[in-house]
């Protein structure tokens, strides 16, 4: 089982038969936090556990958000932001040369200024094991936005 935010709609996701895509089998508002009877309706009992756990962890990470750092969250959303470009440069035939050359400066900079940090800099991210990257970037986002 798997979830995902659409806009303002949160939806559980089954592997169809061959496991590479998946079917939306119910949907709720994403500001619901516990698990809605025509939800729990269409799950099995396994299921439902993971979208408890899943909410909680999405109510918890949403707190967090607001109370944390606007350059912290920045910086935690650069390795999820840095993954979906890698995917998007793996899944495009070409890229524009100036966007090439701006983003090879970025990296750049990105780098020398990560080399000049002590190790003991280093802070670790949160791990979130029932939200994956691209709903923990989702949120990473909507925070950031809601703060510009």
């Amino acid at each position: 089982m798997k979830f995902e935010l659409d806009h303002n709609t949160v939806n559980c996701l089954r592997p169809s038969g061959d496991g590479e895509n998946w079917k939306v089998v119910a949907s709720f508002d994403a500001c619901i936090d516990v698990v809605a009877p025509h939800v729990s309706a269409v799950l099995i009992s396994d299921e439902i556990e993971e979208l408890e756990v899943w909410l909680r962890e999405r109510s918890k990470l949403k707190h967090e958000l607001k109370t944390e750092n606007l350059d912290r969250l920045v910086l935690e959303a650069l390795p999820l932001l840095l993954s979906e470009a890698i995917d998007l440069i793996d899944n495009s035939s070409s890229i524009n040369i100036d966007l090439y050359q701006e983003i090879r400066q970025s990296l750049a900079q990105i780098e020398s200024k990560l080399e000049a940090l002590s190790k003991t800099q280093y802070n670790k991210l949160n791990n979130y094991s029932a939200i994956d990257d691209a709903e923990l970037l989702k949120q990473h986002l909507e925070s950031i936005k809601s703060r510009i």
